[in-house]
């Protein structure tokens, strides 16, 4: 592929401040491995004249990010801010004198149904003041001449009553975006900066695109495992060749993937390479809070390889022996195949969500198989990882593997307690993997305490209990041999549409279960609610309730409590917005679809998003009876 211009990476210290000292060491990598930017993603980590709101071990000051900038520079490493100037300003939201700077205020509800205070009110006589003076503060820090102002998923905007009077409609709304950028852009030029923005939200307000001033960069993320093409983020799934369009309204594109797998930014880079208007790449990371930076390394170094003109198989070998200081075969086999599957972060491998979510086909036994068998062959290559930096990483990778280990167990014994009841066997597997994972919390600990000694709070030790605690609920719950089963079906990555089931007996309805239970991955998914307790008395009938954003198909629902597996028999009562009702009385792959089919028209649309879409069964005990091929 062509070389980059463009070739940067950047590092999160808004949701996770590393030391200065860890930044040093990155950039250092960095420039060793071909870039020539690093993005640092700050919201509010710098204190300035201005904002001295934060308390001292929450932000750097002037004169670390002057070291650091100095530092990278001599390194022939370009430092770029980025403060995020409308949406995720929760950082800034925080501090009661700042609260009033919020679209969200007390007594309002945001477009998921919350009151998160995260995106500023453009329509605030006091915002501009506030985040231009800011915005300058941060500039002076920074020699480059490029300014990343944010602007991605500010999804409460237009919610305040001056707002909604500012903004009477969709158009309106989509011009105040403009206005927002035209002020911003105006506010950083004054300081000799050139903006780029991520450019997700523009999926929400296309009919002014190309309203936007012409030299402002478009940023455009693609997390996808294998990137082929634009696709939406949240809304209904487009699909498009956005670096096409991009350059045909004449405006510059940098391509950024992420460090979540391997091919991601390896297939993004090549798809990026060598199309018009397309200034370079962008390898981001987020979140890494409750991970660490390491585990991704060889994921940095190869993008930065690939950036500077290698294919993907040259950048991977080289980044084994840059970064490992071997060229086993082996060892770089199992290190693609670890990195190709995907990590976790949050925990999210023993959330109940994930643990009770199964694809409609079933299991998958090849990724069980592909995580346990990659930590396998890597821990016992570690000998051949000749360099410092290269053992840290792979104990690190070793670490996130034996997490995923461990929640792809809990998933599989949860699922198989659905299936075939909490024999005492099942139910002391789960014990084994809670003590498992308890102990890994004790070996997190201590990594925290050797790699981020001097920040605090240590994350692992402060959600330990928590994280636990659910999953003891969660085990107790599965003893219980009593769950409802919802059959699902929605195309989008992003689910967000809520499912609540109730019950009937003795005339009285009762909650069994509500979530958003859409899980990451295959359009047909299987998802269990173990319940609290059995349930002793019969239950006559159901009632499925569909809403939020765009809609969601249901398949089936099936309630197993008190030995008996209770089934839909018959329509009584349809509500709301749901089509073809009568295939939830059939198991198959047919569903009612709840709600609208266009998130994009729910998003605008606050009476199709806040409406219940419902349909009441009347339920009945299962008899293979009523099978179709068990009739004579």
């Amino acid at each position: 592929m062509a070389k980059m211009d463009i070739r940067w990476a950047q590092l999160d210290v808004a949701r996770q401040m590393e030391t200065v000292e860890f930044i040093e060491k990155f950039v250092t990598l960095l420039a060793d491995s071909g870039y020539n930017g690093l993005l640092l993603y700050l919201e509010d980590r710098i204190k300035t004249a201005s904002y001295q709101l934060p308390a001292d071990n929450e932000v750097y000051t002037v004169d670390e990010i002057k070291h650091i900038v100095a530092y990278a520079a001599e390194r022939g490493v370009e430092v770029v801010p980025c403060v995020a100037t409308l949406g995720h300003a929760e950082r800034f939201l925080r501090h009661k004198e700042l609260e009033h700077l919020s679209e969200i205020q007390d007594g309002m509800r945001d477009r998921f149904g919350g009151a998160r205070k995260n995106a500023f009110c453009v329509t605030n006589p006091e915002f501009y003041k506030f985040i231009g003076t800011y915005l300058k503060e941060v500039a002076e820090l920074f020699p480059s001449k490029w300014f990343h102002v944010g602007l991605d998923e500010f999804w409460n905007f237009n919610i305040c009553p001056r707002c909604k009077a500012a903004m009477p409609d969709l158009m309106s709304e989509q011009k105040m975006f403009i206005k927002h950028i035209c002020k911003i852009r105006e506010i950083m030029a004054e300081c000799g900066k050139r903006i780029m923005m991520w450019s997700d939200m523009f999926e929400f307000y296309p009919d002014v695109f190309k309203d936007v001033p012409r030299d402002v960069v478009m940023v455009d993320w693609q997390y996808q495992h294998d990137v082929r093409n634009y696709q939406g983020h949240l809304l209904d799934v487009d699909c498009e060749d956005r670096l096409a369009v991009n350059a045909a309204n004449g405006f510059e594109t940098i391509a950024a993937p992420a460090d979540r797998t391997l091919w991601n930014s390896q297939s993004y880079f090549e798809y990026a390479s060598g199309k018009p208007g397309v200034l370079g790449g962008l390898l981001t990371c987020w979140e890494k809070s409750d991970t660490f930076l390491y585990r991704t390394l060889p994921v940095f170094v190869a993008g930065g390889l690939q950036m500077n003109g290698m294919t993907p198989d040259e950048a991977f070998d080289a980044m084994t022996v840059k970064l490992f200081g071997t060229d086993d075969a082996v060892f770089r086999a199992a290190l693609k195949i670890a990195l190709n599957n995907g990590l976790l972060r949050h925990f999210d491998g023993v959330k109940e969500g994930a643990i009770c979510t199964r694809d409609y086909y079933g299991m998958s036994i090849a990724g069980m198989n592909v995580c346990s068998g990659s930590k396998t062959i890597l821990a016992s290559c570690k000998d051949k990882v000749t360099t410092d930096l290269g053992k840290i990483c792979l104990d690190d990778l070793l670490d996130a593997l034996w997490e995923k280990e461990l929640s792809q167990q809990a998933k599989f014994i949860a699922q198989d307690i659905f299936d075939n009841g909490c024999s005492a066997e099942r139910r002391q597997k789960f014990a084994d993997f809670r003590k498992g994972y308890a102990d890994y919390f004790d070996h997190m600990i201590d990594r925290w305490n050797c790699y981020r000694s001097t920040i605090k709070p240590n994350v692992f030790a402060e959600r330990k209990a928590g994280v636990l605690e659910s999953i003891d609920k969660l085990g107790n719950r599965l003893a219980s041999n009593a769950w409802v089963k919802i059959t699902g079906t929605l195309p989008e990555f992003y689910g967000i549409e809520n499912i609540a089931v109730e019950y009937k007996s003795n005339g009285q309805w009762v909650k069994l279960a509500s979530g958003v239970y859409k899980p990451a991955g295959n359009a047909i998914f299987c998802r269990f609610v173990a319940l609290e307790k059995d349930i002793t008395e019969k239950i006559e009938e159901v009632r499925i309730t569909g809403s939020g954003l765009g809609g969601v198909g249901i398949n089936y629902v099936e309630i197993f409590v008190n030995g008996t597996l209770y089934v839909p028999k018959a329509i009584l009562k349809v509500a709301g917005k749901v089509s073809e009702p009568w295939y939830l009385l059939t198991n198959n792959g047919n569903f009612a679809w709840f709600g609208g089919q266009s998130t994009r028209y729910d998003y605008f649309d606050t009476n199709a998003s806040g409406q219940k879409n419902s349909v009441t069964l009347a339920m009945e005990e299962f008899s293979a009876d009523n099978i179709a091929m068990a009739e004579k």
